[in-house]
């Protein structure tokens, strides 16, 4: 019978060198500690040595950091837009400020809507300026990609949005065909935002009320539109529904009697009365909206 042999290579020749001292006092392979040098142990830093590894800054590295959005964002000191624009955007988009586009050539024309009828009753930032160039849309696109915002554009209409500040923005061509930018606002509902009548709204009381107060009530933004009735009602209205403005409506409101609307819920109405005069005041949902609406009913010999 023959005898075989089996050839076996340098690598293999030194494994069964190592194997064979294991069990002897010293062992090279077993007494390896982490992060010495050890090309066939389990230090995953010298596993390849030749090759880039994670976390490195050296070429090739696939672990580039993720950028961070929140330095997109654009303080009021730093605006492009003008003073007038600069401070009208601050007041309405709760303290955002918007990255400059071109609108085209002349003044631009800036004013803030409230409760627009013919936009479902929203309110938002206006800017009409000079005559649309597509290609000042695909520049507006690109620059607020740039401040990390989601865009999307659609024909000859520019949408984008901002999560961080809760501002959403479209860019389009009015029917004059003149660029016209609408920014939306979505506030969120904090009640220490405000917590009295905007100057607009005190005065309007002052003037119909005289010596009777109308309690301060949170209706879900900083931004109130306050007129009177022709039946010389004050009549508020805040900003979106939001259900927590029962409650804050029933805390203002604490020392009158409260009841609600047998059918809408929504509906609260509170009467209170100082030396034979009567002040009534409800809390509805109108078109989407907290609004306030406070009458009084004047004895015949009260006193203003």
């Amino acid at each position: 019978m023959k005898k075989k042999f089996v050839i076996l290579s340098v690598s293999a020749l030194l494994s069964l060198v190592s194997l064979a001292s294991c069990g002897q006092n010293e062992c090279p392979v077993c007494e390896e500690k982490p992060g010495e040098d050890n090309p066939g142990g389990d230090n995953p830093g010298t596993d390849n040595p030749g090759e880039d590894q994670p976390g490195t800054d050296e070429p090739g590295t696939d672990h580039e950091p993720e950028p961070d959005p929140s330095e997109g964002l654009i303080d009021k000191s730093e605006s492009e837009w003008n003073e007038d624009i600069t401070n009208l955007m601050f007041d309405s988009l709760g303290g955002a400020i918007l990255p400059f586009i071109d609108l085209g050539e002349g003044e631009i024309q800036a004013k803030y809507v409230k409760n627009d009828e013919n936009n479902d009753y929203k309110s938002y930032l206006d800017l009409i300026g000079g005559n649309f160039l597509v290609s000042h849309l695909e520049e507006a696109v690109a620059t607020y990609k740039e401040h990390y915002w989601n865009t999307v554009m659609v024909g000859d209409e520019f949408y984008a949005s901002n999560d961080l500040i809760n501002v959403s923005v479209e860019v389009s061509k009015n029917y004059n065909n003149l660029f016209e930018l609408k920014a939306y606002y979505d506030e969120p509902f904090n009640s220490s935002d405000a917590t009295e009548w905007d100057e607009t709204t005190t005065v309007l009381i002052n003037e119909h009320f005289g010596r009777f107060e109308v309690p301060f009530v949170y209706l879900g933004t900083v931004n109130y539109d306050s007129s009177i009735t022709s039946e010389g009602a004050l009549l508020v209205t805040g900003g979106t529904w939001n259900d927590q403005v029962l409650s804050q409506f029933r805390t203002s409101f604490g020392n009158w009697t409260i009841t609600t609307d047998e059918e809408e819920l929504t509906t609260l109405y509170a009467t209170h009365e100082v030396d034979g005069t009567t002040l009534n005041a409800t809390l509805a949902k109108v078109n989407n909206k907290a609004q306030l609406t406070v009458s009084l009913n004047e004895a015949f010999n009260a006193t203003n």
